[in-house]
């Protein structure tokens, strides 16, 4: 999870490199194609160097429990990933129009793909911190559902279950 919360921060924080993108014409298309290829300029920074800090400052520390990253990480990170595969959809549908003032448009429409496969990993990236989540937070309520204190003792919980269902608070069966 340590690796999945690095890899969310890096591309996120490649929108640093948005300004070392070259706009080749003027309109809100040309602007667009330059921030993605700045973009993915950025991640090219980013990544690799969030990665090995993460590697080097984790390695040490032998955490014995697992982080799962919460619903602000993992939906920002959906946004994100959302944005990117949008933006980089709608430039490609421009590119293949052939727009005036694109040098090479087979380049750029790889460069286009490129972010939208980012974008991609970034959605599956949030998906999957989100259902973790979802999932580590369902475990922990039905660990913590309150027993009865007149269930308590030495017989064994599958017992209890079937032998007292009904003394269970009702919110158990919604679990």
């Amino acid at each position: 999870m340590t690796t999945a919360r690095l890899i969310a921060i890096g591309l996120m924080l490649s929108v640093a490199g948005i300004p070392l993108g070259i706009v080749k014409g003027d309109g809100f298309d040309h602007f667009r194609l330059a921030a993605l290829m700045g973009m993915l300029l950025g991640q090219f920074i980013t990544l690799p160097l969030l990665l090995f800090v993460g590697i080097a400052l984790g390695v040490p520390e032998q955490r014995s429990h697992l982080q799962v990253p919460g619903y602000t990480m993992g939906g920002v990170t959906l946004l994100f990933g959302t944005l990117i595969v949008t933006q980089a959809w709608a430039t490609s549908a421009w590119l293949e129009s052939l727009p005036p003032g694109v040098g090479d448009p087979a380049g750029e429409f790889a460069i286009t793909m490129l972010a939208g496969l980012s974008g991609a990993v970034a959605v599956f990236l949030g998906l999957g911190m989100l259902v973790a989540r979802v999932l580590v937070d369902r475990h922990l309520r039905l660990v913590n559902l309150p027993v009865p204190a007149h269930l308590t003792g030495d017989r064994p919980l599958s017992a209890i279950l079937l032998a007292e269902e009904a003394a269970w608070p009702s919110r158990a069966g919604r679990v």
